[in-house]
């Protein structure tokens, strides 16, 4: 289900297969493989891919992601599959899974305070604007009143 023009965007740990958009979409509404659990690659650790075995080398685990066909691979799969010289491949290196995660998670945080920041402002902004609107609303019965007033004394003068 790969595409070798489109990058991979989701895993399938069912099928051990990565999917570009297009195919994890079909993926998901196909009856036998709609079950399945699909992840974003970003989403997916190296730990939980190390773990998991190849497909067609039942007794080898992932080592490698090959980035010319989009497919993870083994040890194996290397020699047998993606011995070309074009073929890129890119270690799974749980270190250096672990530091993205560590700045995804800081940058998160970062978020999180801004977002946590935001909210307090706008509480507080929304707690002025209420006693501003209360205090106008006030003003404006006391102007009413003062009119309605004034026009009896005038009626009442005019009589």
């Amino acid at each position: 289900m790969q595409s070798d023009e489109r990058p991979a965007l989701f895993f399938c740990i069912n099928c051990e297969e990565a999917h570009c958009g297009i195919c994890s979409r079909k993926h998901s509404l196909v009856k036998q493989t709609s079950d399945h659990k699909c992840f974003s690659m970003n989403m997916v650790t190296t730990n939980v891919l190390l773990t998991i075995t190849c497909g067609y080398h039942k007794q080898m685990k992932f080592q490698y992601y090959c980035l010319c066909h989009n497919v993870l691979c083994c040890n194996k799969c290397i020699t047998v599959s993606h011995r070309d010289q074009e073929c890129s491949l890119v270690e799974l290196d749980s270190n250096a899974v672990m530091e993205r995660a560590d700045v995804s998670e800081r940058n998160i945080n970062e978020c999180l305070d801004y977002l946590i920041g935001m909210n307090m402002y706008l509480y507080h902004n929304i707690e002025e604007i209420t006693n501003s609107l209360t205090l106008s609303e006030l003003s404006i019965e006391k102007d009413e009143k003062a009119v309605k007033y004034n026009r009896e004394s005038h009626s009442m003068q005019t009589e």
